[in-house]
């Protein structure tokens, strides 16, 4: 789907903000304002938000503490290289109602967080172009 205009964008945003799109994927060129707005729509609520500025498991501590919250992926490019950020970007991803997350490691940094868990967390993820020849997708 083609959207022609920053109200177009942002009335999608609105209907994930208010958990009636599983998954939301926005792909433009860098520059006109994507996190901006849905920044804006998302102001007051309580959400994920993850960038290439995060560790997979600051993440999914993050995902566990925020679980049923929207979840939005930012600027994927070093995300998409990360095999760990992958497999749980496609857990999110899942468009069924409840997803599964793992994350199964002997860090201490894992702290009381279970290495699995539910969520009803939606995805939004916005980025700029996506590799067709990346097969871990």
């Amino acid at each position: 789907m083609i959207i022609r205009t920053y109200k177009e964008l942002e009335e999608y945003f609105k209907i994930f903000k208010k958990g009636n799109a599983d998954l939301l994927i926005v792909m433009s060129r860098a520059g006109l304002g994507k996190t901006s707005i849905l920044k804006e729509v998302m102001k007051g609520d309580d959400y994920v938000f993850v960038n290439t500025h995060s560790t997979p498991l600051k993440t999914y501590l993050d995902l566990y503490e925020k679980q049923d919250n929207c979840v939005v992926f930012d600027d994927l490019d070093a995300i998409l290289r990360n095999p760990i950020f992958v497999s749980l970007l496609k857990s999110l991803a899942d468009t069924n109602g409840i997803k599964e997350l793992h994350y199964n490691t002997t860090s201490k940094l894992l702290g009381s967080a279970p290495e699995t868990f539910q969520t009803t967390s939606n995805a939004c993820i916005l980025l700029n172009e996506f590799d067709v020849h990346n097969k871990t997708l």
